[in-house]
């Protein structure tokens, strides 16, 4: 469910901060089964929220999509508190075997700053993304300002019992025997305790299932006093969960990969410098032969796109100061009005600091030299010839 709530992140605007995004999956329903049982009763559970002024949704094959979007003064996470209260309601009304709803990370569609590929040439996909899912991602999730962490590619792990028909037959089982002999041992079982002098026992039943061979001896009926075994009806081994997607990496086959996704709101140059920190210490704990790869640093793109309006503040600023002292002639008119550029910027970076707004294309690129010295201008050059005017006089 991860990585499609991800790939519906791309679809969400930019203006992120007043939507709450929830997905549902269903892998044995159509798209009318999926709206029928999914997405109408949920949206019928959502409607009314406080502050929501609409609601959007999404059916597909095996996947429900709703987006709420709320007035632009809704606090985010109060809304995604009111939306929670009502999915409890909601999810007593849903067909069993339905994974959801839950609500997306709290991220924009530019939240992928970076991914890390598990590579080994001596393990599996399976072997890869078990160490992806148990190792990598729990550490990677800590990082402070990354809200999820999706796994895309490889095979997960699962335990399969491969049932033989003619087998079931003969011993008189069904299908729904065995899923059920299953369920019921595969569970641990508390009772109380037994006081013996000073001390305690506890009375516990062990039944969880901790390898092949306990599945392979579970026991699914007697038949004429003789035990008859899961192993001896099906065949019990690890194989790879059903998946609808893959991913790939310079034209070499399946890889495994982990997008990191960032909260929104935060820095995504100190985030992405704080995943890859994490990345390294997690690579010293790595088996021999995995090697953790990084791709799309979002830092590549901010330093990039930075250092290019850096200099271009620079230039035009320099520009500005020699255009003002070739068209005033005056040393002190011109450095009055130059003087104009470096206290706009000061004034403008404290604000930035105080509001918490980063340095970024979008806040430095519409700063235009000309406007910042247009009225200094004016205003100089009608005190110089004022004073032209007094000496006169």
């Amino acid at each position: 469910m991860e990585s499609r709530v991800a790939s519906a992140l791309a679809l969400l605007p930019e203006r992120l901060s007043q939507h709450v995004l929830l997905s549902a999956s269903a892998l044995a329903l159509g798209p009318p089964e999926v709206e029928r049982q999914i997405t109408v009763p949920v949206a019928i559970a959502l409607s009314g929220l406080p502050g929501a002024v609409e609601m959007r949704s999404i059916s597909q094959f095996g996947l429900s999509q709703i987006t709420i979007e709320f007035q632009d003064d809704v606090d985010l996470y109060r809304a995604r508190q009111l939306v929670g209260e009502r999915l409890q309601e909601a999810r007593e009304q849903l067909p069993p075997g339905v994974d959801g709803p839950g609500m997306a990370p709290i991220a924009t569609g530019l939240g992928e700053i970076y991914y890390v590929f598990v590579e080994g040439a001596n393990q599996s996909l399976m072997e890869r993304r078990a160490m992806l899912d148990w190792q990598v991602k729990p550490r990677l999730r800590t990082v402070p300002g990354i809200i999820e962490i999706n796994s895309f590619g490889g095979q997960v792990k699962q335990y399969q019992v491969l049932a033989d028909p003619e087998k079931l037959r003969a011993y008189d089982l069904s299908i729904a025997e065995v899923a059920k002999a299953l369920e019921a041992n595969n569970r641990n079982a508390g009772g109380a305790f037994i006081k013996k002098e000073d001390e305690q026992q506890i009375v516990q039943g062990i039944g969880l299932v901790e390898s092949l061979d306990d599945l392979r001896n579970i026991v699914l009926k007697a038949d004429k006093g003789a035990s008859v075994l899961l192993g001896s009806v099906a065949r019990v081994e690890f194989g790879p969960a059903l998946k609808q997607g893959t991913i790939t990496k310079d034209g070499k086959g399946e890889a495994v990969a982990a997008i990191a996704v960032m909260l929104i709101g935060e820095n995504s140059r100190t985030v992405t410098a704080a995943v890859k920190e994490r990345i390294a210490e997690i690579q010293k704990q790595m088996p021999s032969g995995i090697r953790l790869v990084g791709f799309l640093d979002r830092t590549e793109l901010v330093e990039k796109t930075l250092h290019p309006e850096g200099e271009n503040l620079w230039h035009g600023g320099v520009l500005v100061v020699v255009v003002l002292f070739l068209f005033l002639l005056q040393l002190r008119a011109g450095l009055i009005v130059s003087s104009a550029i470096p206290l706009a910027m000061l004034v403008a970076i404290i604000g930035m600091k105080r509001f918490g707004v980063s340095a970024n294309l979008m806040s430095l690129g519409a700063i235009d030299f000309g406007l910042i010295v247009d009225a200094a201008v004016i205003i100089v050059e009608n005190c110089v010839r004022r004073l032209a005017l007094a000496r006169t006089d």
